[in-house]
């Protein structure tokens, strides 16, 4: 029975090392899904990122030619109240 004994240990642990490795790959298998998972996840807010900034230039673009186009429409406007006065005067004088 000694020899059986002996095999029956040798069988346990074989299957305690087995159960081990078992483990060890698990861990690292899953280990690499949430490596992959993370970079997927990091790839899509950089790409995110991204969009937003481009968006956000092209954004500050048209901001700047708007506010182009408003300076020059002020001074258009400024040209023509200074117009309407000058008619409203020379109207003034026709009806005097």
């Amino acid at each position: 029975m000694n020899n059986l004994n002996v095999i029956c240990l040798c069988i346990g642990a074989m299957g305690g090392l087995v159960g081990i490795y078992s483990t060890i790959q698990g861990q690292r298998r899953n280990g690499k899904k949430e490596v992959e998972k993370t970079a997927s996840t990091d790839t899509t807010i950089k790409m995110d990122l991204e969009y937003i900034k481009e968006k956000t230039d092209e954004n500050t673009i048209a901001l700047k030619e708007m506010n182009l186009l408003m300076i020059q429409m002020n001074e258009r406007i400024t040209r023509v109240e200074e117009r309407v006065n000058e008619a409203h005067k020379r109207i003034d004088r026709i009806d005097n």
